[in-house]
């Protein structure tokens, strides 16, 4: 995928270029979107590292990188990132613009494609938009005015190694985090507990050793907490909303017990 793609076209806040089967590494150049909200490429056959440049998108409230074949680590700066929308919101987005490209498939030149009215939507952002964005689990359309009101990241389904940055605890905004079916190794961090907002937790299916933080018990808010599938050892902090998770949760893990 070209850089010029993205950098011929100015004040975009949502680009959806998911579920298709674009190649090669996501462009550094996305990172030069300055006001870009809504960032979601998932369901493609992109490799490579997550670059650093794509930190640069401090206004970010959702990113799906999620179905790739992304190598590599979790970069450390994407804790920068608030992951919350400003309070004046609506003056802000005031003419700003979405992207969609769809319908393309496996070596298409990309650049080609947007110039193709069927391929491509560049629209003024509606109030009303939606966005597929899987949380909790399952795969929803969001609606609504979901550059307000959503914040996620969705880094499952890749082949992410090393570990999981203890700095992601500082996304106290953060409402879902995805890092599922990865090669993630180390600890859980005991700094997700700060993450007061988070409603849904998905860490299964990777390498991760040690011990449940009992700190997770502080994340009033959650949902969902799936940590299936992993090396995890101990004893499970059954206290406060943790309790409520059924067994399918923690399955698993052999040297986890209740």
């Amino acid at each position: 995928m070209k850089d010029t793609v993205i950098t011929n076209t100015s004040g975009l806040v949502l680009v959806d270029l998911s579920n298709n089967d674009l190649t090669g590494h996501i462009p550094s150049c996305i990172g030069n979107i300055p006001y870009l909200r809504v960032l979601l490429l998932g369901g493609n056959n992109f490799i490579g590292e997550i670059h650093f440049q794509l930190c640069n998108l401090l206004y970010l409230t959702m990113l799906d990188l999620s179905r790739n074949n992304i190598s590599g680590t979790i970069p450390i700066c994407l804790s920068h990132i608030s992951f919350h929308a400003p309070q004046d919101d609506h003056a802000y987005l005031a003419g700003s613009h979405m992207l969609s490209l769809y319908g393309l498939y496996e070596d298409q030149d990309v650049e080609l494609a947007m110039g193709l009215g069927s391929y491509v939507d560049i629209l003024e952002v509606p109030w009303k938009v939606w966005v597929n964005f899987t949380t909790k689990g399952i795969s929803y359309d969001y609606e609504g005015n979901i550059l307000q009101n959503m914040s996620g990241i969705n880094l499952s389904y890749n082949r992410l190694l090393g570990e999981i940055p203890k700095e992601m605890g500082n996304l106290t905004q953060l409402r879902a985090l995805n890092l599922s079916h990865n090669q993630l190794m180390g600890p859980i961090p005991a700094t997700f507990s700060n993450m007061g907002q988070l409603e849904s937790l998905d860490l299964s299916y990777n390498h991760l050793n040690g011990s449940i933080p009992i700190e997770l018990t502080e994340m009033n808010a959650l949902g969902t907490f799936k940590v299936g599938h992993n090396n995890l050892s101990g004893k499970i902090p059954f206290e406060a909303h943790l309790v409520t998770f059924d067994k399918g949760s923690y399955e698993g893990n052999p040297l986890l017990c209740g």
